[in-house]
């Protein structure tokens, strides 16, 4: 069977393992975790590493690939972060210590990696959420090796920090590298929406540019739409908000939608998206709002057809 293979395997590569030099050991069992981590066994792929790491607790290379398999396993990043910030510091000593070598002990464009994905787990919600470290991150990657992903990153980072001009900076960079990237467009576009003056004929530009290109980020549209609600562009939020539809759960995003819709005097669709809202399950607060547009779009639509004709 599979598991009985697995466990076989596992049993070769330990055995294969003690007969080795130490350094030759580590490595063994660490590129073993590597092979099982792109073959998709997760599990197996700790366990080599983790190894690994009992063997020899410094070596980077295997903490790297064990912070690349917990954050396959959706740990909620604490493990992942824990690996990776493990793992960094080692390998720029690894390389600072082989630096002038034929071939140095870890490519710049991997080690940028490692910190594109650290900055990645840093920005994912939850508990380790930390915008600052990000940011920080994000700029060593680009210090590196300037890419368009590890500026992106920044730009995301700073924007989040309420720094515009240096999210402005950032995310021009990352343009300049690829402007054929729709992510980089509507977060130029949130950065045109949510400056102290607001460039909403930018934001326009930007906003299609990411859409032509194929923009499939519908929680960023979602967002995108409620700062233009903010700004009174009715229009344009209703477009994005629409857009995202899809994956919008009944909750605080569809009101902002029906609250879209009846400024721009659409009663019946409004309607429709309050009573949606009051149909599942949410919050209190956003029920309470919700039952409030309902009864608002019930009354206008009483007026309206008190004033229609009759046939």
């Amino acid at each position: 069977t599979e598991s009985a293979d697995s466990t076989e395997d596992d049993a070769t590569v330990a055995w294969t393992a003690t007969n080795m030099e130490r350094e030759q050991r580590v490595k063994h069992l660490w590129l073993g975790g590597a092979t099982a981590l792109a073959a998709g066994d997760l599990d197996r792929a700790e366990a080599l590493l983790k190894s690994a790491i009992e063997v020899e607790e410094g070596c980077g290379e295997a903490w790297s690939v064990l912070g690349h398999v917990l954050a396959r396993k959706n740990d909620n990043g604490t493990g992942a972060v824990n690996a990776f910030q493990t793992a960094l510091p080692l390998l720029e000593e690894a390389r600072r210590r082989s630096d002038g070598a034929p071939e140095p002990a870890l490519p710049v464009a991997q080690l940028g990696q490692l910190y594109n994905s650290l900055g990645f787990l840093y920005l994912r919600p939850g508990t380790g959420h930390n915008a600052s470290a990000a940011k920080e991150v994000y700029l060593r990657a680009c210090r590196l090796l300037s890419t368009s992903t590890s500026w992106l990153g920044a730009g995301i980072a700073a924007l989040e920090l309420g720094k515009h001009q240096e999210a402005e900076d950032a995310l021009a960079e990352a343009n300049i590298l690829n402007n054929q990237n729709p992510q980089i467009w509507i977060y130029l576009c949130l950065l045109c929406l949510s400056s102290s003056t607001p460039r909403v004929e930018e934001a326009n530009q930007s906003l299609n540019q990411a859409l032509r290109l194929g923009l499939n980020d519908l929680e960023l549209l979602q967002k995108v739409g409620a700062s233009y609600a903010a700004l009174g562009c009715y229009k344009e939020a209703e477009n994005c908000l629409r857009r995202s539809s899809a994956s919008m759960a009944p909750g605080a995003s569809r009101k902002l939608l029906g609250d879209v819709m009846a400024a721009q005097n659409k009663f019946e669709g409004a309607l429709l998206e309050y009573e949606a809202v009051l149909s599942a399950d949410t919050t209190p607060d956003v029920r309470k709002e919700a039952t409030a547009g309902q009864q608002r779009m019930l009354e206008m639509l009483g007026g309206a057809k008190k004033a229609w004709p009759k046939d």
